[in-house]
């Protein structure tokens, strides 16, 4: 008897927890962030938990009281990337309104700038914002002749200093970007200006704020560039303030993502 009694709080837990999670399974928002099998997979490992006494709670990277998840996008774009403003800037400008505009993923990959030309070849980058004429325009050539790359323009015009290319795959799988890629076109003073006012150190300019100050003073100049349900995109994430090349999914803490929850202001 004694054996018995003892059993039966362990039991009568199991069974409580149990009927708490089929309640919560039956109940879930439509908003709730983890899909059906997510739920359930959780809920099992909530259950094998509990039965050893333990607890399981399903984590999510946090940012203050938010919790986020990567937005996957329609895919990702590589930059070349190396220790330029003048190709920090144009990076960061081209990046934002990708992943803001298009709803692109946006990496900057740290190559050398003598890096550039084989990272590009061998596919580990997308796009080179500027590859000098005056050093590599017989490269490009090469490599546009063999269909391995595109030179796409000069963001400067036809007598710019730099062009820009890109892979081949990246016209065929993503044809809105290499349009994209190829209607650039911006006064290089304005972006030597800019470029300028980046700087190191823990109080410098990174060169995303130089290149949102841009964006924010140049308007007529790049939505030139876009179709207007992009522009407006853009537009629309510069005045809500998203300040990087992540874009994420905020859940708010608290409640759901439905108008008028009083937590909906976290994100």
């Amino acid at each position: 008897m004694i054996a018995r009694r003892n059993r039966l709080p362990g039991l009568l837990h199991l069974f409580l927890l149990f009927s708490i999670l089929i309640v919560t399974l039956a109940c879930a928002p439509e908003d709730d962030p983890f899909n059906v099998g997510d739920r359930a997979r959780i809920s099992a490992e909530a259950t094998a938990a509990a039965a050893q006494g333990q607890s399981s709670t399903p984590t999510l990277s946090t940012e203050g009281n938010r919790s986020v998840l990567q937005n996957e996008g329609k895919g990702t774009v590589r930059f070349a990337d190396w220790s330029d403003n003048e190709i920090a800037l144009l990076n960061n400008i081209a990046g934002y309104i990708l992943v803001w505009g298009y709803d692109y993923k946006a990496e900057l990959v740290d190559v050398n700038e003598g890096g550039y030309q084989a990272a590009a070849t061998d596919g580990k980058v997308d796009v080179v914002m500027g590859v000098p004429k005056a050093t590599a325009s017989d490269w490009l050539k090469q490599q546009a002749d063999s269909g391995k790359l595109v030179d796409a323009s000069s963001p400067y015009g036809a007598d710019g200093e730099i062009r820009i290319a890109h892979t081949t795959a990246l016209k065929s799988g993503s044809a809105e970007v290499a349009d994209f890629l190829q209607k650039i076109s911006v006064d290089h003073q304005l972006i030597t200006n800019q470029a300028a006012q980046i700087s190191g150190g823990r109080t410098g300019i990174r060169p995303i704020v130089a290149a949102l100050t841009f964006l924010k003073n140049n308007e007529p100049v790049w939505t030139a560039w876009l179709p207007v349900p992009i522009a407006e995109n853009v537009k629309t994430s510069i005045a809500a303030g998203k300040t990087s090349l992540v874009k994420r999914d905020c859940i708010p803490t608290g409640g759901s993502r439905s108008p008028g929850n009083p937590n909906e202001e976290n994100c």
